[in-house]
């Protein structure tokens, strides 16, 4: 900067002045900028909040209109794709359904499903797979609309229902492996081994259903009587206990983080002697308790979540211990489970393998050429044997780059996957609502002195 004579008496003054009336522009700018940066930063921390909130928040599924969950199971022949409007789809109950403590539909009645139109929904692309493998994958699938269903029950007219599809696949059961005795006659646990049970080739849809007209669905329900809690003594739930819940959010190895809320629906009543010590609609509470996304190496993701309270219908709570037992996947996600309950992803296929080595030495190929190009482009001297030293050792860290940055399996835990649970601490259910115990054979109402246990 020059600067100018003045003629002043104090020229550092002068300079003093003249520089801060050089700085103005440069200062008039500065605030507009400090105000944007900290609307910028306000916006940004109002939409983490809102953002945080909605992921702690209970989802509306545990509202009493939720409506009935219908898991229909369907010929292994059958694709969905191949329907068309007006197909008659015959199928049945993989499960019995229940409301509260009542059995409604019974597992194994037949379900006659109507096509009332075609639908096109957005296909979720797996980032595990190359790029070039998505960019051929078809980014929507054709899926058919469900909106009327007949079920059929023995010696009781069909009950219509109004239902809506909104999950489908081939699933299997993924249970962690037991411990087995070796031919030494110790104790030998397959870590890190999963049981795959029967299943993977029937097509499964899960509906939800309600009453085709007003005044509920038709169904005949079986007798039930309240148990008084004061008669029927204490209800202790064991160790041990199984529940089979429905996942209320989605999860993953990938997007979620260590203490993530998560819900789960009960859809089984959960059973003390004859008497129903949870009904279904019970709302079990959870949280992320270890999660680590898919790594470098060709290393899988996992993901290990933990129930800690549930909520009954009416709103009592209790304080509860409980892990994952067993989970429902598609057949093609290739998850593991361990003896602690934590999800893990699989190995690598073999087409996975093929195709990735494949795309490494097409892209170590194609950086040796260009940088071949550029080279005799850049040097006038250089010929193909004085480079093919360095393009030879740049195609090779090139290779190993991409090899070696390939992530692993993700584990995702789609919304509606049903569960196992597991309660790893007793639970006693004294002191709460009588209208929650409830038998469901009138014949042997429990005595006072009888207890649960």
């Amino acid at each position: 900067m020059k600067w100018r004579d003045s003629g002043n008496k104090y020229p550092s003054r002068a300079r003093s002045a003249e520089w801060r009336e050089e700085r103005l522009p440069a200062r008039a700018y500065s605030a507009p900028i400090a105000v944007a940066l900290g609307l910028l930063l306000v916006i940004e921390s109002a939409a983490f909040a809102a953002k945080r909130q909605q992921n702690t928040a209970l989802p509306q599924e545990n509202g009493a209109d939720r409506g009935l969950f219908l898991e229909v199971r369907l010929p292994k022949q059958l694709k969905l794709a191949a329907l068309k409007q007006g197909d008659l789809v015959d199928g049945t109950l993989a499960q019995s359904v229940y409301a509260g403590a009542q059995e409604m539909l019974p597992a194994g009645a037949r379900v006659r499903l109507t096509v009332s139109g075609i639908e096109r929904r957005r296909t979720e692309r797996s980032v595990y797979w190359p790029w070039i493998v998505r960019k051929f994958a078809p980014a929507h699938t054709t899926v058919p609309v469900f909106e009327s269903a007949r079920v059929s029950l023995a010696g009781h007219a069909a009950i219509p229902l109004r239902v809506r599809l909104i999950a489908w696949g081939r699933n299997v059961e993924v249970h962690p492996a037991v411990q087995r005795k070796s031919h030494r006659g110790t104790a030998a646990a397959r870590q890190h081994r999963t049981v795959l049970t029967a299943g993977g080739r029937e097509l499964t849809l899960l509906l939800r259903a309600s009453a085709a007209a007003p005044g509920g669905i038709p169904v005949p329900a079986k007798p039930a009587i309240p148990v008084s809690a004061a008669t029927l003594g204490p209800v202790i739930l064991k160790p041990g206990t199984k529940a089979h819940v429905m996942l209320l959010r989605s999860l993953s190895a990938s997007k979620s983080r260590k203490g993530e809320a998560l819900y789960a629906l009960l859809l089984d009543p959960v059973r003390s002697r004859s008497a129903v010590a949870l009904p279904e609609g019970t709302v079990f509470e959870g949280q992320v308790e270890r999660c680590v996304p898919p790594r470098w190496l060709s290393r899988p993701g996992s993901i290990h979540i933990a129930f800690t309270r549930l909520v009954l219908p009416k709103g009592e709570e209790r304080s509860i211990e409980a892990s994952l037992a067993g989970v429902e996947m598609d057949r093609t996600a290739r998850a593991r489970m361990d003896n602690e309950g934590a999800l893990m992803g699989g190995r690598p296929g073999a087409a996975w393998t093929l195709i990735n080595l494949g795309m490494a030495a097409g892209i170590a190929k194609e950086s040796d050429d260009a940088l071949q190009l550029i080279i005799e482009a850049a040097v006038s001297t250089a010929t193909d044997a004085s480079t093919a030293g360095t393009t030879r050792i740049v195609a090779a860290v090139t290779f190993g780059v991409f090899v070696v940055t390939r992530r692993g399996r993700d584990v995702v835990l789609p919304e509606y996957t049903e569960m196992d649970l597991t309660f790893t601490q007793p639970v006693a259910l004294t002191g709460w609502s009588d209208a929650i115990l409830v038998r469901d054979d009138p014949a042997g109402a429990p005595s006072a002195a009888a207890t649960a246990h």
